[in-house]
């Protein structure tokens, strides 16, 4: 069960961040100082919380008959990531956002959220395999 779970932490979540890390060493190349503020105020962990929520509950919903409770948990936490990732990532690209360092706060927490909710779905989804 570990193995799935140990997968996806690898090959989604680290893989899906490493444009996050090319944009701090891109950055600091050209001699700027990237800040984990001036990273994220762009929005883009917010893309990368909906997708990797967006797979998890694809992971989710064969295996969600045997656990509704649970699976409604986890599920409900990932289409939360869904909803606000995408919509707050379009109020950031139309400019109707104006506080960098609070995009970075509420990417961070949506991140933290996503990975929670979407490696319980990942895992529950094994358990029933």
């Amino acid at each position: 069960m570990a193995t799935r779970l140990i997968r996806w932490l690898i090959f989604s979540v680290v893989v899906s961040l490493v444009p996050l890390l090319l944009a701090y060493a891109w950055d600091q190349t050209r001699g700027g100082s990237p800040t984990l503020v001036s990273i994220l105020s762009k929005g883009d962990l917010l893309l990368i919380s909906t997708a990797l929520a967006a797979a998890a509950i694809g992971d989710l919903l064969p295996a969600a008959q045997g656990m509704p409770f649970r699976a409604a948990l986890a599920g409900g936490g990932c289409i939360v990531s869904v909803l606000f990732g995408s919509s707050y990532y379009a109020a950031i690209v139309t400019g109707s956002v104006a506080r960098p360092d609070l995009v970075a706060d509420y990417s961070i927490a949506l991140f933290g959220m996503t990975l929670l909710s979407g490696a319980s779905c990942v895992l529950m989804a094994e358990a029933t395999r």
